[in-house]
């Protein structure tokens, strides 16, 4: 291999060892705004999208990748990457997809080491993201939480009251003997 091509290569894994999700594209037919389009909209869910030549990309994945990743790298692919929240980048990509015909998801990778068809890939899409899973588990433990503040506070307050009802009592028997 040519020094120039093991540098790409090196460049790549630099790039991709962190990666949560890899998806493989075919982009054939499509045109320069609709690239331009899909790179804007991969960048937002925090995403890159590279075309990368399939014999270096090969090269560059680590030795736990499945075979069938690698052996799906055929044609003219793109690879489009990200190391957060994988479910935001399917959700682009599968945007992008439904909209444009000569956009096609091809193949994942999850966490460098798990296929993924075209249609798991999909299914990605279709989960909610981290922050919207976030904001359920907040509202679920909100009930809960604002239930024990309530009985701490009822339980607080009643305590009060019993003490202050006792005290009353004592100052009324102290109080009525040394009127006699």
């Amino acid at each position: 291999m040519r020094i120039e091509k093991t540098y790409i290569v090196r460049d790549m894994q630099e790039k991709y060892q962190k990666s949560t999700l890899l998806v493989v594209t075919s982009y054939h037919g499509m045109k320069a705004q609709q690239n331009g389009a899909i790179r804007t909209s991969i960048a937002e869910a925090k995403g890159t999208f590279h075309v990368v030549p399939n014999r270096l990309l090969k090269l560059a994945l680590p030795e736990t990748a499945e075979e069938k990743f690698k052996d799906s790298l055929t044609g003219a692919n793109a690879l489009a990457a990200t190391d957060g929240d994988l479910v935001e980048l399917a959700k682009a990509i599968k945007k992008f997809a439904d909209d444009n015909k000569n956009f096609e998801i091809r193949c994942g990778l999850l966490e460098l080491s798990r296929y993924l068809t075209a249609d798991e890939v999909k299914a990605l899409a279709a989960l909610p993201s981290k922050k919207a899973l976030y904001s359920m588990l907040v509202s679920a433990l909100q009930g809960p939480i604002r239930k024990l503040a309530c009985f701490g506070n009822v339980l607080i307050t009643n305590t009060v009251r019993v003490l202050d009802q006792v005290a009353q009592k004592k100052g009324e028997g102290a109080a009525a003997p040394a009127a006699e």
